[in-house]
Parts: structure tokens; sequence; C-alpha cells
């Protein structure tokens, strides 16, 4: 594949070279620790969304419209309700989008600070990436911008998912919220535009 794009001028040579470093550094990876983070990740795999029957207070349990949602969230003050599209597998689907935008921008920023980039010190920006949001942690919160309403807070449209995880127990749980917690790691994704649409039409939300 790449013998053809090279044809193009738009491929230089300095591109075929840092397409070869990358494939290398990602064969480099998986062969030296694909089984640690198998064995890692495995923890990882159980995590679930808690649903109404384990923690009924962010569901709007019996709304059927926006509105309902609105009035519902208005006589519950100072609790994210989401909108009952937001099942517990689509926030699944959100936490992990979350995680692996959390996890790409925290590797970036390692990178920006960095002014070796060897293959050591790659793994190394890695393995720091990782220890900071996965391997360690055994109780976190993140929060993700969705970039559109996913509930409501006090009466008020919100666009914010908290999520407070416990590796512990594999479980998590996310409310709406109006703006980020002051200290939380913040992913940004629009994947989730669309819930409130989906309410108003009466049909679940796609997802993959």
């Amino acid at each position: 594949m790449l013998a053809l794009l090279s044809d193009s001028n738009d491929i230089t040579e300095a591109f075929l070279s840092d397409t070869k470093r990358i494939a290398d550094n990602a064969r480099y990876y998986y062969e030296d620790y694909a089984q640690a983070y198998s064995s890692a990740c495995s923890r990882l795999q159980g995590i679930r969304a808690q649903t109404s029957s384990q923690r009924e207070k962010h569901y709007a349990l019996g709304c059927k419209t926006i509105e309902d949602v609105r009035q519902y969230s208005d006589g519950k003050r100072d609790v994210g309700i989401m909108f009952p599209t937001l099942t517990p597998q689509l926030q699944e689907y959100a936490f992990w989008l979350s995680m692996a935008h959390l996890f790409d921008s925290t590797e970036r920023e390692h990178e920006r600070d960095a002014e070796d980039y060897s293959r050591e010190a790659e793994q190394s920006r890695f393995e720091l990436a990782w220890k900071q949001l996965l391997g360690e942690p055994q109780s976190y919160r993140i929060c993700l911008d969705a970039l559109g309403p996913v509930g409501f807070y006090n009466g008020a449209l919100a666009n914010f998912l908290i999520f407070d995880v416990s590796l512990q127990s594999q479980i998590f749980h996310c409310y709406p919220a109006l703006e980020p917690i002051p200290g939380l790691s913040v992913a940004c994704v629009d994947d989730l535009q669309g819930l409130d649409d989906c309410l108003v039409e009466k049909r679940p939300f796609p997802f993959p």
C-alpha cells in the first residue's frame, strides 16, 4: 500500500519514514506489552453502568417527553437527570469513548513537553498515560462534554456527563451536569449528539 501511495506527489520520504517508525513502534508495543496490558485490562472489561434498579436517582422513570424530563428534573433539585434515551449500554459506550479521548490527550500532552522522541521515550510516555488513567486508581471521576444535551439539571438542559467509577466494584454511574467539576479530566466527543431528538421521535439512539 505504501508503495502505491509513494507515487503521489503528496507523499514524501519523510512521511514514509514516519509511517515506518509508527508501524515499528506498534509492533514493538504489541510484542513486549500485549500480555501485560491484556491482563491489566481484564479488570476494566467488566465495568458496567448502574441500571435504574440499582441506582434510580438519575433516571427519569416514566418520562415520555423532553418536557416530562424537564419537569421531573425541576422537582429533583441538585440532581442530574438523564434522558431516557441514555440507556446503561449507551452510558458504557460513552464512558469508553471518554477514556479513549483522555488517554490520547494525556499521551499527546506528555509528547508536547518532550524533547526526546526515541522509541524508549515514546514507550515511557505511553506507560505514564496508562498508569495515570488506568493502571493505578481504584476509583476516580471523569467528565464528558457531549457537545449537546444529555439531560437536565435543576430544570436546565445539561451538556456534561460526570462518571463516578469504581474499578474495585467494576461499576460506574453517571449523571448530567451544567459544567465540569473543577479538577476533573474532561473528554470532549460529539457521538452522543441527538439524544434529545431520539426522545422526541420516540426511537432508540443509534450507536455501534
